[in-house]
């Protein structure tokens, strides 16, 4: 059931004003009927900050460090707090909820709808950086697309242990012609997707796909520019963040997995200055300009 401003203020046990001040920095997914701010149901059951938020350019700086993905930073100060997160990160100082704090207003979320049918087309649409539940190192997108996820195959074992040789499975085990083998499974059509897009695509792909506000969203977009890693894949850290961002239990559990494989096989200790490697001065490159204003706004 979606809420209006002041029924969530009231469900949080927050003022009005500091309730209209998490609507329109769009991390809720609130959106308009009218002249109506509305609050999606997940909003209140989100987590709950425990920390003060960066500001969105530094958050998306943050989680690229945290990635591994170079950033270029003009500002000694903000240069320095950075690089000191990104060591804390890497460490494994820093739990899921603080570094959600943290980055929790990286960009405007939006809670849309699309026809069922037009789902994986917006996937695999280029405009759209795929990430959180879309995003299969998360372990979220077999669920999102309605699968269970596969688990490694069962080995036979014979002669006390022993995989059987290659001439005892044809003699057991005949592999069928090709016309007797199955078909391929079929790419297993997406429930959920959820992306990064970029300011200057994001009209155009909300009319190609009729994508609307909603409170039963099946589309979350993240309005923002963002690097990509060495794989054109959105940076893990974002990917860490979004999940965070739905507040499940299992989303929690698998962003966390993610966070402690960064901070180093399951938050073991990392070298100090780490962080430091990825922050460097003069924000020139691709990566510093789709990041955004170096200072807070």
């Amino acid at each position: 059931m979606p809420y209006s401003v002041r029924e969530y203020a009231e469900r949080l046990g927050i003022s009005r004003a500091a309730a209209f001040k998490r609507v329109r920095s769009g991390g809720i997914g609130a959106y308009r009927i009218g002249s109506q701010w509305v609050v999606p149901d997940e909003a209140v059951s989100a987590p709950t900050p425990v920390s003060r938020p960066m500001s969105p350019g530094n958050a998306r700086r943050l989680l690229a460090s945290v990635s591994g993905v170079a950033v270029a930073v003009d500002d000694a100060v903000v240069r320095r707090r950075i690089a000191e997160k990104t060591d804390r990160v890497l460490r494994g100082d820093v739990d899921p909820m603080l570094l959600w704090s943290w980055v929790r207003e990286r960009a405007p979320r939006l809670a849309l709808h699309a026809r069922e049918v037009d789902l994986a087309d917006l996937l695999a649409d280029p405009r759209l950086v795929p990430s959180g539940l879309s995003d299969p190192r998360g372990a979220m997108a077999s669920a999102a697309s309605g699968r269970p996820a596969l688990g490694p195959a069962p080995t036979a074992r014979v002669d006390g242990g022993r995989a059987p040789a290659a001439s005892a499975r044809l003699e057991t085990e005949p592999v069928p012609a090709p016309s007797d083998r199955p078909a391929p499974e079929p790419a297993p059509t997406p429930s959920v997707v959820e992306g990064y897009v970029s300011p200057a695509a994001l009209d155009a792909l909300v009319t190609e796909f009729l994508l609307v506000q909603t409170d039963r969203p099946n589309v979350w977009v993240h309005v923002a520019d963002i690097p990509t890693d060495v794989s054109g894949r959105a940076p893990i850290g974002f990917t860490i963040a979004d999940l965070l961002d739905h507040g499940g239990p299992r989303e929690r559990a698998h962003a966390t997995v993610l966070l402690h494989t960064r901070s180093g096989d399951g938050g073991t200790a990392t070298p100090r200055g780490r962080g430091r490697d990825a922050i460097r001065a003069k924000g020139t490159t691709r990566a510093a300009r789709a990041l955004g204003p170096t200072l807070d706004e």
